[in-house]
């Protein structure tokens, strides 16, 4: 079997007929061959791919995943699409997937596209329900779950790291900031993988012992703060600001957080066009998250614990305004897992970071 993935790899084959080749090591189950040779077909392209982008890091600064908006696309892929990755970091992704990555140049902005999620966002209750089933639907149009609440990560010995669209009670924990589930086997991933560590565990426990994480601890932290929602809080805008208008309108003395935070980076700030919408600007904050450059720092803020993520993310030209800096900030509250804001600064020194703070990364 193995030789026969090797030659289907080699001179590009279906993997129907790469199927029917290998069906007989497996007992003449089709089914299951053509799910071994759609996956590591896929595997293998993948991995040589990345292996490109690796040897060309002189120009290359990571990449996108990219996914087919369709009904056939899994709730996972159309979550994960549009978001940015290290020149280092695996394509992780499940059986059968279609996906692909990507190359970002070192010296262009990413082009504006419409992601997965902004594409679901978008489809009538009838096909959004038919994707998700009645009851992440159900709690998808409730606001209680996003897309990316969906996006499960585990790890196997053998087939490395994956990911799994997790069960209502693993999504929910993790929109409120509980475990992340992902090792209780029931992901579409291969393998059966053991439970990743819990981000939130691991931030509070480096800031107590003062240590640094491990790339690869430091990735499921950006990960968890990348896929967490925007607080939901209603703002208090004082009296003066009430009557900035967004998108046509007043801001209002009550806004949700979401909505006054990129009124002051339009407004206030400049750092964002006008036309910029909420969604865009989430998108900008959880691609800076996931930026190769991302270092995330923890510290304490009064009664909170606060983790802040500094990038070189720039947002696509055509949202920059006229005073659009250099690097990209986003706060993240730990024991509510929301994102409380994300801006742009010229230097870490205009960042308000205590004395006592941890890097988690040099």
């Amino acid at each position: 079997m193995g030789d026969a993935l090797t030659h289907a790899v080699t001179v590009g084959r279906n993997p129907r007929r790469t199927a029917r080749d290998i069906r007989d090591a497996l007992g003449g189950d089709l089914n299951r061959a053509l799910t071994i040779a759609r996956t590591e077909q896929m595997r293998a392209y993948r991995s040589a791919s990345l292996r490109n982008y690796q040897a060309n890091s002189d120009i290359l600064r990571g990449w996108q995943w990219r996914a087919t908006s369709s009904r056939r696309t899994c709730p996972v892929c159309l979550a994960m699409d549009g978001t940015e990755h290290g020149l280092d970091d695996p394509f992780a992704s499940h059986q059968c997937c279609r996906c692909c990555p990507v190359p970002l140049l070192r010296d262009r902005e990413t082009p504006p596209r419409e992601t997965g999620a902004e594409w679901f966002a978008n489809q009538d209750a009838a096909t959004q329900r038919a994707m998700l089933g009645p009851g992440k639907h159900d709690l998808y149009k409730q606001g209680k779950l996003t897309l990316a609440d969906l996006v499960g990560v585990k790890e196997d010995a053998r087939w490395g790291k994956s990911r799994y669209q997790r069960s209502i009670g693993d999504a929910l924990a993790a929109a409120s900031g509980g475990s992340s589930g992902g090792g209780s086997g029931s992901g579409s991933g291969p393998g059966s993988g053991g439970t990743p560590p819990d981000p939130k565990r691991l931030m509070l426990d480096a800031y107590a012992a003062r240590r640094m994480l491990s790339p690869q601890e430091h990735r499921a932290v950006l990960e968890h703060i990348a896929a967490a929602p925007f607080n939901s809080d209603l703002a208090k805008v004082r009296v003066p600001y009430r009557t900035l208008v967004v998108h046509g309108q007043p801001l209002g003395s009550r806004p949700d957080s979401l909505t006054w935070h990129l009124a002051q980076r339009i407004l206030l700030d400049e750092q964002w066009t006008s036309s910029t919408t909420t969604q865009e600007y989430l998108n900008d904050i959880r691609a800076a998250v996931l930026h190769q450059t991302a270092r995330t720092v923890v510290y304490q803020q009064g009664t909170r614990m606060i983790a802040g993520v500094l990038s070189e993310y720039r947002i696509p030209a055509v949202r920059q305004g006229t005073k659009s800096l250099p690097l990209f900030y986003v706060v993240y509250e730990i024991d509510r897992a929301i994102l409380l804001s994300g801006y742009q600064v010229s230097a870490l020194a205009t960042i308000a970071i205590p004395g006592d703070a941890v890097w988690l990364r040099p």
